[in-house]
C-alpha cells in the first residue's frame, strides 16, 4: 500500500464518492476534506460494512489479526500533533470572527461600546 494514506490524518472529510467504472481499477472511493484536497481509494474488489464499529486503533488492529490478517502500516496523530490540530482550527475560527467583525463596522462599534476588543489574532 502506498504511504498516501497517512497524509489523510488530522482532515476532515467533507464528502465521499463512489464510482464504478467497466475499465481498471473497478471501484474507486474518493473522500474529500474541508481543505479541498480528496484522496482516492481504489481496486477491482472492495467491500465496506453497512454500520459503524466502536473502537479506536487498538480494536481495529486486533479485529483484523483475528480474521488472519497481517497489519502492514499503523498510522496515529499523537496527542500533541491533535492538539495542534484544534489549536488551527480554533486560530481559523478567531480569524474568521476578526474577518467578519471588519467587515461590519457597525458590529464592532457596538461591541467596542460595551466593552469587547477583538485583537488581530495574525498579529502576535
Amino acid at each position: 500500500m502506498k504511504r498516501g494514506i497517512q497524509k489523510v490524518l488530522g482532515k476532515t472529510i467533507s464528502g465521499i464518492v463512489v464510482a464504478e467504472n467497466d475499465r481498471e481499477p473497478k471501484i474507486q472511493m474518493f473522500l474529500t476534506f474541508t481543505d479541498g484536497t480528496y484522496f482516492e481509494i481504489w481496486g477491482n474488489n472492495f467491500n465496506c460494512c453497512s454500520e459503524l464499529d466502536r473502537g479506536g486503533v487498538a480494536e481495529v488492529k486486533d479485529y483484523a489479526e483475528s480474521q488472519g490478517a497481517t497489519i502492514q502500516e499503523i498510522s496515529v496523530m499523537t496527542k500533541k500533533e491533535l492538539a495542534r490540530k484544534k489549536s488551527e482550527k480554533l486560530m481559523t475560527l478567531q480569524e474568521r470572527m476578526y474577518t467578519d467583525l471588519l467587515l461590519t463596522p457597525f458590529l464592532r462599534n457596538i461591541l467596542a461600546r460595551k466593552g469587547f476588543t477583538q485583537k488581530d489574532p495574525s498579529k502576535k
